[in-house]
């Protein structure tokens, strides 16, 4: 029976996804986040976020968002939950940078980022001028683990994640990679990766159970 890692802890439904494919599964948080002492105004008219934590620290404070623009269809999600109305959704940095630069260039934003944030989207705002004030609100901290077992599969879900895992691992099997940018630091390690094109976390683990059951 292959078995697959996770570097992040999955949900029961997830994990039940996984063993009822008949894979085998061991998962665990390869990094975390803490939220920082961050200043902002209590009203933002245009915020964008790139992960639900940007959403939940800025949430926490009580900041009360008017829109919001963001990255992949788990934060639009969360965002919509706690009654956002969100504009647009991009399915990557880049993606969203576009439609941002094409469609909302007359806009002023507010990015709550992490301490950490990938240049990507920036660069694209920065280039075509748009006014954006960026504000840091959390920070991801590497949280590596010692996995004596092997594996045939490990799932990734961000670079920081990727570079956690390779800390104090080598892996022997194949990287399922939710998306192009985790794939570009797995890249780094091995030539043994499949990309995921969609970035949700199960979106990942039809992927890995189609990748298995297909052998």
């Amino acid at each position: 029976m292959p078995t697959v890692l996770s570097t992040k802890i999955l949900t029961e439904a997830q994990q039940q996804r996984l063993l009822n494919s008949g894979l085998g599964l061991v998962h665990a948080d390869f990094i975390k986040t803490e939220v920082l002492d961050f200043e902002s105004d209590e009203k933002i008219e245009n915020a964008i976020f790139t992960s639900k934590n940007g959403v939940n620290a800025v949430l926490d404070r009580g900041i009360k968002i008017e829109s919001a623009f963001c990255v992949g269809m788990r934060t639009k999600a969360l965002l919509e939950e706690n009654r956002v109305k969100v504009i647009k959704a991009g399915k990557n940095g880049e993606a969203l940078g576009e439609i941002i630069v094409n469609e909302f260039q007359q806009l002023e934003f507010t990015y709550f980022c992490a301490e950490d944030r990938l240049d990507i989207l920036p660069n694209i705002l920065k280039k075509s001028v748009i006014d954006v004030e960026e504000i840091p609100v959390y920070k991801t901290v590497l949280s590596p683990k010692k996995i004596d077992s092997g594996f045939d599969g490990v799932l990734f879900f961000s670079p920081s994640g990727v570079e956690s895992f390779f800390l104090e691992n080598e892996l022997k099997g194949e990287a399922f990679c939710i998306g192009n940018t985790t794939a570009n630091a797995v890249k780094k390690y091995t030539t043994n990766y499949t990309i995921v094109s969609k970035t949700t976390v199960e979106d990942v683990l039809v992927t890995a159970i189609n990748y298995f059951t297909r052998q």
